[in-house]
């Protein structure tokens, strides 16, 4: 199941990845049994925090038998990797065409400082909501009957992550103090980690969009929205 995905300035900072996983154990109030990555540079930082995060609230689990964090080669994680390429396919190159075409029909200029700067503004917002219902979609997706397959089979991957029981499988999360959580979220800087714009340009941008009544912003009028938008941002 798809836990969470989100639209980040770099997923290459150990510090926007380490808060993105913190993200997930506030949402779910606790933290997997075992946590994989693959060994980029980028998850130093959420190595220490699982780590620490596990010996704090459930020392009973000793890390030489059970580590809290296990790397593994690119090749050795399949479901990860499987999952980033049907997302590349079924969605990323459709929305790199849409975007390209704004610069080519000449309603963006990427060098122009006013213009990059809203437009770091509109399209992350365009994109989580896209990435929002693509995750849905697949999340929601019902998988085909395996009587074969080790795991969750014939229900979708909502189901098979709520109700466990239904395959075989055990809820194995480990329950942690959610304020310690989010004080450490604090600490690294908050949700301001993965914004691409400052805080009073954001809400300056967000009061011009709404003056247009859009009722949905998508792939097909985003580059108008964005044109229409610039007088009034940049008046």
């Amino acid at each position: 199941r798809w836990l969470g995905a989100w639209i980040v300035p770099s997923n290459q900072m150990g510090e926007i990845v380490a808060y993105l996983f913190l993200c997930l154990v506030e949402k779910y109030e606790g933290i997997p049994l075992q946590f994989t990555t693959d060994c980029g540079s980028e998850t130093t930082k959420l190595f220490g925090l699982v780590n620490s995060l596990r010996e704090i609230f459930h020392p009973e689990y000793d890390n030489t038998e059970l580590p809290a964090h296990v790397y593994l080669w690119s090749v050795h994680n399949i479901a990860i990797e499987r999952l980033w390429l049907r997302l590349h396919l079924d969605w990323g190159d459709n929305v790199v065409l849409f975007f390209n075409k704004g610069i080519e029909d000449g309603l963006y200029n990427p060098n122009d400082p006013q213009q990059y700067k809203l437009c770091q503004w509109i399209w992350p917002k365009l994109l989580r909501k896209d990435l929002q219902e693509t995750m849905n979609f697949h999340n929601g997706a019902c998988m085909r009957k395996d009587k074969d397959k080790i795991g969750p089979s014939g229900m979708s991957r909502n189901e098979a992550f709520s109700l466990p029981e239904k395959w075989g499988g055990h809820n194995c999360l480990l329950s942690v103090d959610v304020n310690v959580v989010r004080e450490i979220k604090v600490k690294m800087g908050g949700n301001a980690l993965l914004e691409f714009t400052s805080v009073e340009f954001s809400a300056h941008a967000q009061a011009a969009y709404d003056t247009l009544g859009i009722t949905e912003l998508t792939v097909e009028n985003v580059w108008h929205v964005f044109h229409a938008m610039c007088p009034l941002v940049f008046p």
